[in-house]
């Protein structure tokens, strides 16, 4: 996914369009996932987050954008959180299964963490 480029008289705006996509886990959770950017992919999550807002703060976005310039960003909401499956327990298995899972969605063999 490109960022947009949106341009006035004296400055361009970079803005990036995030859409979540989902997987599942090999327990049958619902994980959402975002990708923003090109080169190396850089796997990420909080532990307690929204994707979509955070791509959309104006703290975090600005570091977004810069990373997303030199890297393919893949931001998922752990089980629980965000647009991923709500009202269940995490546990590190879990959480671990969620990484799994998008790692093995998306087919990265080389990617950061």
């Amino acid at each position: 996914m490109a960022a947009q480029l949106i341009r006035y008289p004296g400055c361009t705006i970079r803005v990036m369009e995030p859409q979540a996509r989902y997987t599942k886990t090999s327990d049958g959770v619902s994980i959402a996932y975002t990708v923003v950017g090109n080169g190396v992919p850089f796997v990420f999550s909080f532990p307690i987050s929204h994707q979509v807002l955070l791509l959309e703060s104006p703290v975090w976005r600005p570091w977004f954008e810069g990373l997303a310039e030199h890297y393919q960003l893949v931001i998922y909401d752990t089980r629980g959180n965000g647009l991923s499956q709500r009202d269940l327990p995490t546990s590190a298995e879990t959480l671990a299964l969620d990484l799994e899972a998008v790692v093995e969605h998306l087919s990265l063999r080389d990617f950061f963490v």
